[in-house]
């Protein structure tokens, strides 16, 4: 996603970002699908926790491949929904800048507004829900697994600073999207506004994984370990090739 923003910035600078709508979807619509993904894996995510939370048993007894495949299914469902409506229906009407709000038709970024700020509401809950059981019910239930507690408690702190910085990046920027669309306006102006919420949202998106390694210690010490197991590879296949290359020339000078 920041690399079609910064392209977008590019275009915006040089002053080549005025074209049809038609075009500029075409360009990004894979940003587009990016963009609705992520916003149902936030949900998916408080979804997960909270299921780790009320049914631990059975959260560990599933086949977390399967289980990675249906949370993420309604997610792409939407994206494919929302991108195949708009390669049907997409027109050729002049916009001043291209970006994921601005490619859409009127009509289908109403309905994608009004989906995206339900899902926004949806995660605020569900972590909210989050905390509730795990303060009541969590620690009922794991009163004899300590540290499984200690990993849960980690885990809902890190959502609950994801969750704050959610609401004021993305949720705040989709609202005031929303409302400006409301008012009889200048296309500009709206368009101006479509991209400036963007900046936000994507500081957020981007935000997230350095916050998961920053919090949670689980997730930096495998981050660690894929690091030092790929430096090991790395120099076990150079060792590998220096040796090759003095083998195969000993054989040169014995021939």
């Amino acid at each position: 996603m920041l690399v079609f923003e910064f392209f977008s910035g590019i275009r915006i600078f040089t002053g080549l970002s005025e074209m049809k709508r038609s075009t500029c979807f075409y360009m990004i619509f894979i940003h587009l699908f990016s963009s609705c993904t992520s916003k149902w894996l936030m949900f998916a995510i408080g979804i997960d926790r909270l299921l780790a939370i009320l049914k631990p048993i059975n959260y560990k007894c599933w086949n977390n491949s399967i289980y990675s495949v249906i949370i993420s299914i309604p997610g792409l469902l939407f994206a494919l929904i929302i991108i195949s409506i708009q390669f049907i229906f997409v027109n050729d009407k002049q916009i001043n800048i291209c970006n994921p709000l601005s490619a859409m038709n009127i009509e289908i970024k109403n309905i994608y507004l009004c989906i995206i700020l339900g899902i926004c509401l949806s995660t605020i809950i569900v972590y909210s829900l989050t905390f509730l059981f795990l303060s009541k019910i969590g620690k009922k239930n794991l009163k004899n697994d300590h540290l499984l507690l200690t990993v849960h408690k980690e885990m809902a702190i890190t959502l609950g600073i994801n969750t704050f910085f959610f609401v004021l990046s993305t949720t705040m920027g989709y609202i005031i999207t929303g409302i400006v669309q409301m008012f009889s306006i200048s296309n500009v102006i709206k368009e101006s506004f479509d991209a400036l919420v963007v900046i936000p949202i994507l500081l957020s998106s981007s935000c997230t994984f350095y916050l998961l390694y920053w919090r949670a210690h689980l997730y930096k010490k495998a981050f660690k370990k894929q690091l030092i197991s790929i430096n090991c590879f790395s120099n076990k296949r150079k060792k590998q090739i220096k040796s090759s290359h003095i083998k195969l020339t000993q054989i040169k000078n014995i021939g």
